[in-house]
């Protein structure tokens, strides 16, 4: 850029005045950018930033949808868990024959219910757990008191099926089947608490089904909610040997 003399730029400055003129930069070499220019770079800046926010909001709602999934699997584990750790103790007791046996006293499809007698006493202790209002609820008698607890939450569907001794299987044994129960298979449907937008997602789920059954499908309108399902089979080795 060249520079004019201050006299030079005074005396154009005046001259300008006098006539009524804008003041432009006295020199006629200075130039700027034209309204053309810069409505050309005011889209270009528009469309750039305009990408730039579509990605950051696409890659929000994907860290958004992740969280709900992962907290879906963590709910669903720790059901899981919960239910197998007390299956395992189910018919359980320090002696060899008590006043009352311990052992299963509820078996139906969404729901069990079975006793044992505690480590190092003689308490008779009875868990039950069901589906509540899309929670698996634990209900823990001692003593004639009972205490309900949810162990997770979110929770679509709850099922068992019973292994008998003869190796059977069924969703409900009879009350005279009750003592041949020698394993459960635990499956739970868990679903996320909202919906989490285009993230894939199944509508058709096939469950496990006992022996005389041909199929056990669980069907989802598209609602957007992402579901999940885990089963596992659990031994009851306390009730070996009945």
């Amino acid at each position: 850029m060249r520079w004019c003399s201050l006299r030079q730029g005074v005396y154009v400055l005046k001259r300008r005045i006098k006539r009524g003129e804008a003041l432009l930069p006295c020199c006629p070499e200075e130039k700027g950018f034209t309204l053309v220019e810069i409505l050309v770079a005011l889209a270009i800046s528009s469309i750039v930033i305009s990408g730039v926010y579509a990605v950051y909001i696409n890659q929000l709602k994907g860290a958004k949808a992740q969280e709900r999934i992962v907290a879906m699997r963590q709910n669903w584990r720790a059901g899981h868990y919960v239910i197998g750790r007390e299956l395992m103790r189910a018919g359980y007791s320090v002696h060899i024959k008590d006043a009352v046996t311990p052992g299963f006293t509820q078996a139906e499809k969404g729901a069990l219910a079975f006793s044992y007698v505690a480590d190092g006493t003689d308490d008779l202790v009875s868990v039950a757990f069901a589906l509540q209002a899309h929670q698996i609820v634990r209900t823990v008698t001692r003593a004639g008191t009972g205490i309900a607890s949810p162990v997770a939450e979110e929770i679509e569907h709850l099922e068992f099926i019973y292994q008998l001794k003869n190796g059977t299987t069924t969703w409900a044994p009879t009350a005279g089947e009750l003592d041949d129960i020698r394993g459960v298979r635990v499956t739970i449907l868990a679903r996320t608490s909202v919906s989490v937008g285009d993230y894939p997602h199944e509508k058709i789920f096939a469950l496990p089904f006992p022996n005389g059954e041909t199929e056990n499908l669980y069907q989802f309108a598209s609602d957007g909610i992402y579901r999940q399902m885990v089963t596992g089979f659990f031994n009851c080795r306390n009730m070996a040997g009945r």
